[in-house]
């Protein structure tokens, strides 16, 4: 893990993002229908400039599983920081590697599905492909 740490621009750290096979990414026809979960995944390295906070909640979005939802305080409470959940909302809002670092399974506390940076129908495009795929 590569980290080197300025006071004026955050933090640059190497993580590994698991994606999604790249025969479903690709979009294959309905003939070789490929099984979601049981599909090799493919590792990408990605360096992120970050503050320590925002890659502690990255990497928490990391860890949600396709076609699950977590809430902001939800996700405040798993990282140890349960009244936090305005500064990880800042921290996804942050996220620009939009699908690779799954910001889109975070809705609010009430199942809005409201705030994505990339707009809110493509939200719920992503969640539903999701869920189709892993049910």
């Amino acid at each position: 893990m590569l980290v080197s740490r300025s006071a004026v621009t955050g933090v640059t750290e190497k993580i590994r993002v698991r994606l999604f096979p790249l025969n479903v990414m690709r979009c294959p026809p309905a003939s070789s229908a490929t099984s979601f979960a049981s599909s090799a995944a493919v590792n990408l390295r990605a360096f992120l400039r970050a503050t320590p906070f925002q890659l502690r909640v990255w990497r928490a979005l990391l860890r949600v599983p396709p076609g699950a939802l977590v809430s902001y305080g939800d996700l405040a409470a798993s990282l140890g920081h349960p009244r936090a959940a305005r500064a990880v909302g800042a921290a996804v809002a942050g996220n620009t590697l939009a699908f690779l670092i799954p910001c889109h399974r975070v809705i609010r506390e009430t199942g809005v599905t409201a705030g994505y940076r990339w707009g809110r129908e493509r939200k719920r495009v992503m969640l539903g492909w999701e869920q189709a795929r892993t049910a």
